[in-house]
């Protein structure tokens, strides 16, 4: 019984601290909405994009704070993008991180490369990995190799070759973009039509043709609308 005692006079204790931590934090007028950081965040990303860029893609987790979007351009998953301006159809790949820079058109940032107050031309490439420091140019279609230290104020002279599909990755970009903007009803909507048409026989759906095989396959609205004849 004094053991009982104990615990309930220590969880009378706590009880109390708890609310007076939180009128203290109401008082305060502090708000802890992770939801509500969540939706402003993606609404500071969501206005970069032009009104002209529809299928342009920023990811959920993806950081973006000023400068501007390309029409068709995409960040994706993790990845950071600050104060820069992204050419159309240019995309950062997951966890790349770029600041104060300028991606031309077509461009590609390869995941967790950082590139830091440089200018990247048109269809240049840098790899996973890859460090472009401050000061750097690419030319056009210039080529980084993954995990490369680019020096500042270094100039990476124009390459000549395609390193990767454009309109392959503007593709996976619209695909997300359309993926990520459903709710989460119509995803679970989605997902039990699929597993639905999955696990069905194929003559799930096949009307009987006679009375009899509505007998055998109990199929009650055929049997109430059949004089079942057996005919």
């Amino acid at each position: 019984r004094g053991h009982a005692r104990y615990i309930y006079r220590m969880a009378s204790t706590v009880s109390a601290v708890l609310k007076s931590a939180a009128a203290a934090l109401q008082k305060a007028g502090t708000q802890l909405s992770v939801t509500t950081l969540a939706a402003e965040s993606r609404v500071a990303a969501e206005a970069l994009v032009t009104s002209s860029s529809p299928a342009a893609f920023v990811a959920p987790t993806a950081i973006v704070a000023g400068g501007s979007i390309g029409e068709g351009a995409s960040v994706w998953y993790s990845a950071s993008v600050t104060e820069s301006t992204l050419g159309p159809k240019s995309f950062v790949c997951e966890g790349a991180v770029v600041a104060n820079s300028v991606l031309g058109a077509g461009t590609a940032v390869g995941p967790n490369a950082v590139v830091s107050d440089a200018k990247i031309g048109a269809g240049a490439y840098v790899g996973a990995g890859a460090t472009i420091s401050a000061g750097v140019t690419l030319e056009d279609k210039a080529f980084v190799p993954a995990g490369t230290f680019v020096p500042p104020n270094s100039t990476i002279p124009a390459g000549e070759g395609e390193y990767f599909d454009v309109e392959v990755e503007f593709a996976l970009a619209t695909a997300h973009a359309e993926e990520t903007a459903k709710t989460y009803q119509t995803l679970i909507a989605e997902d039990d039509a699929h597993w639905d048409a999955t696990l069905r026989s194929d003559d799930y759906h096949k009307r009987p043709e006679t009375d009899n095989e509505a007998v055998a396959g109990f199929v009650p609205g055929r049997i109430m609308n059949s004089p079942l004849t057996g005919k």
